[in-house]
């Protein structure tokens, strides 16, 4: 992830199984977990917007669902997968519009690309954009695959990521 005022970009490993959020920190040897996002310390927002969270939703796109301005608007070949492309028009809060690559094949996301408006009301819109590459289909994915796995050495601990 790189913010615009930082020099370069910089690497979390992070992830959520649908119950608990989980920031793995090399620096530290720390593996940070809690129910509250914020465990992901003070990048946890930004660090939520390029994750893929519909994969461990209860009902994922519940929200893209009931948006009112849904089009197919293009196909793009990602990863050698070709993938519809469904722009999507969003209404209050700060995020203004989403664009999801799903699959043709088997309907599984491979990116998705979401359009924010400036915090302040001014300036330009910010954007995140996650793309995902070598999606293994299965037809059950065991929940493990999405829980916390504490690397050998580090320590694990509920207290918020600095």
């Amino acid at each position: 992830m790189k913010k615009p005022d930082w020099d370069a970009p910089q690497s979390f490993t992070a992830g959520c199984d649908g119950n608990e959020y989980y920031l793995i920190d090399a620096k530290t040897k720390t593996a940070h977990h809690d129910m509250d996002p914020v465990v992901l310390g003070a990048n946890s927002r930004d660090i939520q917007r390029v994750s893929m969270r519909e994969f461990t939703a209860e009902e994922p796109f519940k929200d893209e669902l009931a948006a009112k301005d849904i089009s197919l608007t293009n196909t793009k070949t990602i990863d050698g997968e070709m993938c519809y492309e469904v722009e999507i028009k969003t209404e209050g809060g700060r995020q203004k519009a989403v664009v999801w690559w799903i699959s043709t094949k088997d309907f599984l996301p491979r990116g998705v690309k979401r359009v924010h408006a400036p915090r302040s009301g001014d300036g330009e819109d910010g954007s995140t954009q996650l793309m995902i590459r070598n999606v293994i289909a299965t037809k059950k994915t065991k929940p493990e695959v999405f829980k916390l796995k504490v690397p050998a050495g580090y320590t694990k601990t509920d207290e918020f990521a600095p």
